[in-house]
């Protein structure tokens, strides 16, 4: 919302809409400054997402890293997020995994632990907002690395991937209703001895992003 309504005061700006440029900028700041009184957590330096209750939800999310593509973050807060990024909760083999790897059930099922390109591509996009282009230049090689190794593979880029890339993506868990069991057919053991469907085959939004990439946009 702070990143949508800061790009409507940009937008207002060019079109010399002024005023409306200044509310969209206020409208910003406001999200901004209670985003932090109510999302971020001083004793772990992250954001988290907040119950209805008011109490504040524990489980780590990639969702965590995503107060970086707004504009006018103090430093303190950026520095939380890319310290958390090398945190052993996100510091697998493939990140950003969708939530912490500590997190209860977590897995290679869908929202419960994979990588997904696209947000890898908001976080580096954040990262470079405020200059930390190594951390940015890291995690888009490695996000890079796995589609293409995979595409080598198998000849299609996947919805997801596997942060810890002990299962291959065609035998990821996707919401299964009734877990599989036994042997794997195709690649490498799943989850606990358990084989998956996968993702989705030839995901456009992973193939874009990929291949924007590697024509050198961002």
């Amino acid at each position: 919302m702070i990143w949508e309504c800061q790009a409507l005061s940009d937008i207002a700006t060019v079109i010399g809409m002024t005023h409306r440029a200044q509310y969209w900028n206020n409208t910003a700041t406001v999200i901004r400054t209670d985003m932090i009184k109510y999302l971020w957590d001083d004793d772990s330096q992250f954001f988290y997402d907040r119950y209805f209750n008011g109490t504040m939800m524990t489980i780590k999310t990639v969702a965590g890293f995503y107060p970086l593509l707004a504009s006018g973050m103090p430093e303190k807060y950026i520095k939380g997020m890319a310290t958390m990024l090398k945190a052993k909760d996100f510091a697998t083999a493939v990140p950003i995994p969708t939530v912490g790897v500590f997190t209860d059930d977590f897995s290679s099922d869908l929202d419960r632990g994979p990588m997904w390109e696209q947000q890898n591509f908001y976080v580096i996009r954040g990262l470079r907002k405020y200059g930390r282009n190594q951390e940015a230049d890291a995690l888009k090689a490695v996000t890079l690395e796995v589609v293409r190794h995979y595409y080598e593979q198998w000849g299609a880029v996947f919805e997801f991937y596997d942060a810890k890339n002990t299962t291959d993506p065609t035998q990821c868990l996707r919401k299964p209703s009734v877990a599989d069991s036994g042997p794997c057919k195709r690649g490498v053991m799943g989850v606990a001895g358990k084989c998956g469907s996968g993702g989705i085959r030839d995901y456009n939004f992973c193939a874009g992003l990929a291949l924007l990439w590697l024509r050198g946009g961002e």
